[in-house]
Order: C-alpha cells, then structure tokens, then sequence
C-alpha cells in the first residue's frame, strides 16, 4: 500500500543479527541498476535453494556481490525496485502455501531483460523451511497443494513468459 520505491520480502523464519543489512540490500541495488538488476538477496548462513551462487556463511563478514544470470535466486530476505513489478506482469502469482514463486518470479525477470543479485555485504541468520515444514506435516492437504506448486509454476511460466518473449523479439 506504500509507494516507497523499494518492496522487501522476508521469510518468517530469518533473524536479522546487523543493523545494516536493508541499507546494504539498496546500496547493491544502486549499484547494479544500470545492469538491469532489480533484486538483492541477503547472504545467509543457510540460504537454501539449487543456485550455484548461493554459499553458507556463518558471519556477517562484507564479500563481492554476483549476478544471476541463469539461477533462480530464493526470497527469504530479498530487496525489490518496486518499478519491477508493473513491468513484469504485476505481483508474484498465487501458489497455495509456498513453493516455486522464486522460480516463477525469476523467469518473468528474466524474460524481459531484469536479473538478480546476491548482496555480498549484506548477511542475515535463515533457519530455512521452518514454516513451510510445520505446515506440510500438520496438513497433508497443504502439503499435497504444496507438491502440485511445481506443475502450477510450469504452466503460469508458459502463460506469462512466452507473450513477454515474443513482444521482446518484436522490439529487437
């Protein structure tokens, strides 16, 4: 509801643990504009996901930034240009529970030219599926919705990233 041009997503389970991560979170983002990226990700001691650029860290110690380029990167404690999302198709779609909206986040970015960075001066503590899992085996309902997430990504990504790809090779 704010119109504060950044928009930060953080997991439940995240423990911030130094007063400068969200500063350093829009610093990295200043810092590779002009590279198109429009997402910092806070280094983490357990950062969780299939992403080579994503390496525990057990301090808060300042290290190089890197740009994603094919990965996608998760959301545990990500810092966002809020210009991203109208120019991306608008809000991350609807996955029951959690699961796969990194993915599909990611992939819209990308297809239409944006990218993703982990801030390397920024560190937050992420116990890492601690939701999500007490959630899955309190319900198997929530748990089986969770499961079809993968199938729901798939089809939202050939919905939405396709007309993007067709109208960039249009403009090109």
């Amino acid at each position: 509801a704010s119109d504060c041009p950044w928009v930060v997503f953080m997991h439940s389970d995240v423990v911030v643990e130094t007063m400068d991560w969200l500063l350093e979170l829009g610093e990295c983002l200043l810092r590779h504009k002009a590279a198109n990226v429009r997402m910092a990700l806070a280094c983490s001691d357990n950062p969780g996901g299939d992403s080579n650029l994503l390496r525990p860290r057990q301090s808060p110690d300042k290290g190089p930034d890197t740009i994603s380029a094919e990965d996608p990167l998760p959301l545990y404690c990500a810092m966002f240009h809020r210009e991203l999302f109208p120019r991306i198709g608008g809000f991350l779609q609807t996955y029951p529970y959690a699961g796969y909206e990194d993915t599909e986040l990611f992939y819209r970015m990308k297809a239409r030219g944006y990218r993703q960075a982990v801030c390397g001066n920024s560190w937050v503590r992420h116990k890492g599926g601690v939701t999500v899992n007490a959630v899955g085996e309190a319900n198997a309902a929530a748990r089986e919705a969770m499961e079809k997430n993968r199938e729901r990504c798939i089809e939202d990504l050939r919905r939405l990233v396709a007309p993007a790809q067709k109208k960039a090779g249009q403009r090109a």
